[in-house]
C-alpha cells in the first residue's frame, strides 16, 4: 500500500434484539453475505447447526420458512435465527409458525478504533502540511 493509505479492519457483529436465548440455531437469511451473519452468530457463542440462504432482499414465502423450520428440527436447533431486516421484510409470515424465532441486528465495528482514529488524524495532518 502507498504511504498514507488508511486501512480499517472492520467486522460484522450480530447482537440479539428479540426472541428467546438459544444456543443452537438454524440461520435463515436473505442477505448479500450470509456467511458473515453466520460467523457473527458463532462469535456470540451460538452453535449454527444449519443455514437456509437466499439472495439479498429476498421476500420469504411460507414454504421456504416451513422448509427452514423442518431442517432446524431435524438438526436439533432450538430456534431459527434471522436478521432484523429479514424479520421486518417477512412481516407477519414468521408469526404463522410455531417455532422459536431469534432476531439479530447486524452492526459493523472496527477491530481497533484507536488505530483507525490515529490513522485518520495522521492522514489529515499530512494533507494539511
Amino acid at each position: 500500500l502507498p504511504p498514507g493509505t488508511i486501512v480499517a479492519v472492520l467486522r460484522l457483529v450480530s447482537k440479539r434484539v428479540a426472541g428467546p436465548s438459544a444456543s443452537r440455531v438454524h440461520a435463515l437469511s436473505g442477505i448479500a453475505d450470509p456467511a458473515s451473519f453466520e460467523r457473527g452468530l458463532v462469535a456470540t457463542g451460538v452453535d449454527v447447526c444449519g443455514a437456509s440462504r437466499f439472495p439479498d432482499h429476498h421476500v420469504f414465502r411460507p414454504a421456504e420458512v416451513a422448509a427452514a423450520i423442518a431442517a432446524a428440527r431435524a438438526q436439533g436447533a432450538e430456534a431459527i435465527a434471522v436478521t432484523a431486516k429479514d424479520r421486518a421484510r417477512g412481516g407477519t409470515l414468521f408469526d404463522e409458525f410455531e417455532f422459536p424465532l431469534v432476531v439479530y441486528d447486524l452492526d459493523v465495528e472496527t477491530a481497533d478504533e484507536a488505530v483507525v482514529f490515529d490513522a485518520i488524524l495522521g492522514a489529515r495532518e499530512r494533507k494539511s502540511s
